[in-house]
């Protein structure tokens, strides 16, 4: 997310999956980061444990509408980031959820469905789709530092 995202403190970050280990992760490191969180997940249990880990807001997106909750929350404004690790019929959902130059982390793809929508979306919003492959940057950034360490 700082990374990737650039997240700042006072933006608001949707986690889709936020029940599951890497959502939780995303809503810790966002609430550490200043963010405010909106939490998504598929069922109660799911998101009192959110809450308990710093979420400011709640959807469960089994019951509510994804967006209409999140123009609710926002006052219509959108989120600045959405990390998304679930993919599916969420995606397109959260990606009609962002602000003005937001900015859309995709991290997997655990609903099992590759999501497609409209190239005409990101336009639409200015905003910037963040691919992460995890295992690469991981790679990449060790391989940089063990460079550094033996070449000074």
């Amino acid at each position: 997310m700082k990374d990737r995202a650039q997240i700042k403190s006072g933006e608001t970050l949707l986690v889709l999956g936020a029940g599951g280990g890497v959502g939780l992760a995303a809503v810790q490191l966002g609430k550490i980061m200043g963010a405010t969180i909106i939490a998504g997940a598929s069922s109660h249990d799911k998101l009192e444990v959110c809450k308990k880990m710093g979420a400011h807001h709640l959807i469960n997106y089994s019951t509510e509408d994804l967006r209409t909750r999140i123009k609710e929350i926002t006052a219509e404004r959108g989120v600045d980031v959405v990390y998304d690790p679930v993919g599916g019929s969420l995606a397109e959902q959260a990606l009609r959820s962002m602000a003005w130059k937001g900015r859309y982390l995709v991290v997997g793809f655990a609903s099992g469905t590759i999501p497609s929508f409209p190239a005409n979306l990101p336009l639409a919003k200015r905003s910037f789709d963040r691919w992460c492959f995890w295992g690469r940057f991981a790679g990449a950034r060790a391989r940089k530092e063990c460079s550094k360490t033996f070449h000074n």
